[in-house]
């Protein structure tokens, strides 16, 4: 009986990495683009460019306020994160920024506008605040201007980190997890 005890205690150990290994979960991230690009990406469907400049990530040759950098992440739902960005501006006295969330579901895309900051001329501000996302096939999180679609801008010092863990309904229960490796339940006398 023992050995049964402690082959199930060393099968119920290893399989969480087995079953759980597509949907890693995502444990913070940050970057000043010394190291690159970092898998940001130029949202545009004109002529945006993005480069990695000694400032940081420069954008230019915008169309429209939503061209803006952007990247992927694999956000878990319902965790709560916590962000900030710097942006830099040098053409105009002020202009409003915002950091946006880009997601689909069954490939209808929608957006949240997350924070909003007003950046004058030539001054590093900071974009910061929180969310919690939703059930999402892909998340995009980019920064980007309100009423000035051709504004060239810089942004560094990019974090995102979680900050606490909400109850997701739409996660597996353990008996759906395991049902390919072995029953899952309870028996009494």
């Amino acid at each position: 009986m023992r050995k049964v005890i402690a082959f199930i205690l060393l099968v119920t150990m290893l399989l969480p990495g087995f079953a759980l290994a597509e949907a890693t979960p995502f444990v913070g991230y940050s970057s000043d683009f010394s190291q690159g690009f970092d898998g940001w990406y130029a949202r545009s469907t004109g002529s945006a460019v993005i480069e990695v400049t000694e400032a940081g990530l420069r954008i230019t040759g915008r169309t429209d306020g939503w061209n803006s950098p952007g990247r992927d992440f694999n956000f878990t739902p319902g965790t709560k994160y916590e962000f900030s960005v710097k942006v830099l501006q040098s053409d105009v006295p002020s202009a409003e920024f915002m950091v946006s969330m880009a997601h689909s579901k069954s490939g209808l895309e929608s957006y949240e506008n997350l924070a909003k900051v007003s950046a004058p001329k030539g001054a590093w501000v900071t974009l910061q605040g929180t969310f919690i996302p939703d059930v999402y096939d892909n998340y995009i999180l980019y920064v980007e201007t309100v009423g000035n679609g051709t504004l060239d801008f810089t942004i560094k010092d990019i974090e995102v980190e979680p900050v606490g863990i909400m109850y997701d309904p739409s996660l597996p229960s353990l008996a759906e997890v395991y049902a390919p490796y072995f029953d899952f339940g309870v028996a009494l006398n």
